[in-house]
């Protein structure tokens, strides 16, 4: 809906930017200030694409790992070497899919854990409509 929203907005505003053209005349598209004037306006929305850009690299890309060792004082030397996993929020649903989860799985599967801990949104919206992408955490 987003995309859909700045698509039409885009599409609109620069129908409108044309005739704005034409009806100011060939000597407004002279000034060499125009095209400066025109984007430190509009400037807001170059900022906007950019955010919304980062945010799209940011949510589709596959998870860092961040390793940490972390040092338990206690007598119990069962824990000692013990691989713990903690994943949160993938977020499965209409835009996060099988194929992006069987990268993490394979992520995950390459740090050979003893546990896997998976925290926060598992799924955006139904579990039932959004299980077949749940299948490579089996």
């Amino acid at each position: 809906l987003g995309i859909s929203y700045y698509l039409v907005y885009n599409f609109l505003e620069e129908y409108i930017f044309t005739i704005e053209l034409i009806q100011t005349g060939i000597n407004r598209l002279k000034s060499k200030f125009f095209i400066l004037d025109y984007f430190a306006k509009n400037s807001y929305q170059i900022i906007l694409f950019v955010l919304f850009s980062i945010g799209l690299y940011q949510g589709f890309r596959t998870p860092k790992i961040k390793k940490r060792k972390i040092t338990i004082s206690s007598t119990l030397n069962e824990l000692e070497g013990l691989k713990i996993v903690q994943i949160s929020d993938l977020h499965i649903g209409p835009l996060i899919q099988k194929k992006f989860v069987q990268k993490v799985v394979e992520q995950i599967n390459s740090l050979d854990a003893d546990f896997l801990f998976i925290t926060g949104d598992l799924v955006d919206g139904s579990f039932d409509k959004y299980s077949e992408h749940l299948s490579p955490l089996e």
